[in-house]
């Protein structure tokens, strides 16, 4: 854990070391590192608590073509924990449409696809030859479809380095478990682009 946190820390160093030296553009503006601190509920719309109770951590990036950056693609490595559900890792790509509400205040409208990996709650079962073997706390790999909203600020001047946002996301699992090929869950997130 240290150790990753030290190169974190490098490659934000790295990147703003990077940045000093070259002239900083409205087009130099791709490849952000994005951080964010989200709450997972497998129970999005039964009760709102239980949206911020399993916290996590994301990391990600994006790319967005023009100098306008209306359009991005966005890429994210996710961990949540849940001791409900299980513990779980996303990744996932999104495109995203961010259009200006007011000033420097906009939402965004997002969707793409990805991997998710989901560990086991506690240890299964299941039954081979008449006798019960464990399967211990292993978990699989589920295909899933994010989509999601957000608001955030960007004043978008060459002096500002960081971006904060919320967002909203409704995460759709395929073949999440036998007799259950589709589940519903949801990300609250927040989190900042730093350029």
């Amino acid at each position: 854990m240290k150790q990753g946190i030290g190169w974190l820390l490098s490659g934000i160093i790295f990147t703003k070391t990077t940045q000093g030296q070259s002239k900083i553009g409205k087009d130099n503006r791709n490849f952000p590192i994005v951080l964010s601190v989200q709450f997972h509920s497998l129970s999005p719309l039964k009760d709102v608590k239980l949206n911020f109770k399993n916290v996590g951590f994301g990391i990600g990036s994006e790319i967005a073509p023009g100098s306008r950056h209306n359009w991005a693609q966005q890429f994210q490595l996710s961990w949540y924990r849940s001791k409900q559900a299980g513990n779980g890792i996303l990744l996932y790509t999104q495109s995203a449409w961010r259009p200006t509400i007011i000033s420097h205040i906009y939402t965004e409208l997002k969707a793409g696809f990805g991997l998710t990996y989901n560990f086991r709650p506690a240890e299964s079962f299941h039954q081979n030859n008449g006798a019960w073997s464990s399967d211990e706390h292993t978990g699989k790999w589920v295909f899933i479809v994010p989509v999601g909203v957000s608001l955030g600020y960007n004043k978008f001047s060459q002096h500002t380095y960081i971006t904060p946002f919320v967002s909203y996301q409704i995460l759709v699992d395929a073949n999440y478990a036998k007799g259950i090929p589709v589940i519903s869950n949801s990300l609250f997130q927040v989190g900042t682009r730093i350029h």
